[in-house]
């Protein structure tokens, strides 16, 4: 079996064994990831202390958010369309890196200039770090371009290795920092310099890996062009636009919050949502490793149209795996929460305990949430997803700003919580209804 060969081909056994067999390489790169960004969080949350931590979390949730606006979905794009059509590769790739770097020139010019603006009481270091995050921002993009590719041809380990050395020179880097007490722009460069070291990696493993099982690809079409290609340019923003407006609102939904937050309580408090909410974010990287897994798995299948049954099998047996993740994390931090908060990061962070319990629990929807939105992509579905994202981030953001002053810190988790809860059963009637129609042909 090559790379190149469509998934949808294969009988039942052997699409679990894929799915499988890539889920397991990604669990183990999101195992790594989350980790070593637990005990990056760690080391922050003690060097830097509640507010130092805060103010950290503050530059990375802007930079974060820009990427994911100046990603415009192409990403998403790339391992959608390539894992059919696989011989395009080299153009996508080409012009996908083109088009991020005309996408991300605003970005970068309104760090650059509105960055004292941007931070709270005009803080000095805060405005520095946002200005040093440009490195950040340029990285994150083209190493999401290369990834993409990566999952799209259904080879995980190259990701495996990428993860498991960035991680590494990131975490040893910032600890070493820390240590001598250096400034917080220092470690915000640091995260852009050790991913654009990753981004290096990144591309002579493409050049090794995808090149040479292409070469050996005897089916294949004629490579796709390697050079500029405007028409291309254009079909992926026409392609992407979905997806940019699903990341937006996921931008607002999961990352405005914690702005809000930061304006409103500070950076004490953004330091104690931070501390919690850092817990959850690894939760979230298991579930992860399987939706990257599972999208260009239905991704295949939903385009044949005698692979139907096995399409509604694989996302049935999805949804009930990760019921059962979400409800054992959501027990376990019910009872656990203050503990492993002051074994992290000192007796300091225990007003985070509440907030913590309440994030746990907003894993059970967002897990269902997020593989229904995967089944609604794989489905072409991206103008629904939207509009109940649209709808959801407008629920989370108006509680916010009625939840913040009255709860606190754990305001912004509850506000989550409803909005995640809420949308739910429209994101379930709307895939109900789509495999009826399959049923019905």
């Amino acid at each position: 079996m090559t790379i190149l060969e469509p998934l949808a081909q294969y009988d039942m056994p052997k699409i679990f064994h894929r799915i499988g067999q890539n889920t397991g390489i990604l669990l183990l790169v999101n195992i790594i990831g989350a980790i070593i960004g637990f005990l990056m969080a760690a080391a922050l949350g003690r060097g830097l202390g509640d507010s130092g931590f805060g103010q950290y979390s503050f530059v990375m949730t802007w930079l974060l958010s820009l990427t994911l606006f100046t990603e415009f979905g192409l990403s998403t794009v790339l391992t959608r369309d390539l894992a059919a059509t696989p011989d395009k590769t080299d153009g996508y790739l080409i012009n996908s890196l083109i088009t991020k770097i005309l996408l991300s020139l605003p970005a970068a010019l309104i760090i650059l200039i509105f960055a004292p603006q941007i931070s709270p009481e005009h803080n000095p270091e805060v405005i520095t770090a946002l200005r040093w995050g440009i490195v950040f921002l340029y990285s994150g993009l083209f190493y999401s371009s290369f990834t993409a590719i990566f999952k799209a041809h259904q080879i995980m380990t190259p990701i495996l290795w990428l993860t498991l050395g960035g991680q590494i020179v990131l975490l040893a880097g910032t600890v070493t920092l820390l240590l001598r007490e250096q400034p917080l722009f220092t470690i915000i460069a640091w995260n852009g310099i050790s991913q654009g070291l990753q981004v290096l990696l990144a591309f002579i493993l493409y050049r090794e890996v995808i090149q040479q099982n292409k070469s050996r690809c005897t089916e294949c079409n004629p490579p796709s062009s390697r050079g500029i290609d405007k028409v291309l340019i254009k079909l992926l923003l026409t392609t992407a636009w979905p997806f940019a407006l699903a990341g937006f609102l996921a931008a607002l939904q999961l990352r405005a919050n914690i702005l809000i937050l930061a304006y409103l309580q500070g950076d004490q408090a953004l330091g104690w949502y931070a501390a919690a909410n850092r817990f959850v974010e690894t939760g979230k990287q298991l579930p992860g490793a399987f939706y990257a897994a599972t999208l260009p798995a239905l991704a295949a299948m939903a385009a044949d149209t005698s692979q139907n049954h096995n399409l509604q099998k694989t996302f049935s047996q999805a949804r009930l795996s990760l019921l059962a993740f979400s409800l054992l994390a959501a027990i376990g931090a019910i009872f656990l929460a203050r503990f492993i908060l002051t074994l992290t990061y000192g007796a300091a962070y225990q007003p985070a305990t509440l907030t913590l319990q309440i994030l746990t629990l907003t894993l059970i929807p967002a897990t269902q949430n997020s593989l229904l939105i995967i089944y609604l992509y794989a489905r072409s579905d991206e103008r629904f997803v939207n509009l109940l994202m649209g709808v959801g981030t407008v629920i989370n953001l108006s509680l916010c700003f009625w939840l913040i002053p009255i709860w606190g810190v754990a305001g912004t988790a509850l506000a989550l919580l409803i909005a995640e809860s809420v949308i739910y059963w429209p994101y379930k009637q709307r895939v109900a209804y789509l495999q009826e129609s399959l049923v019905s042909r």
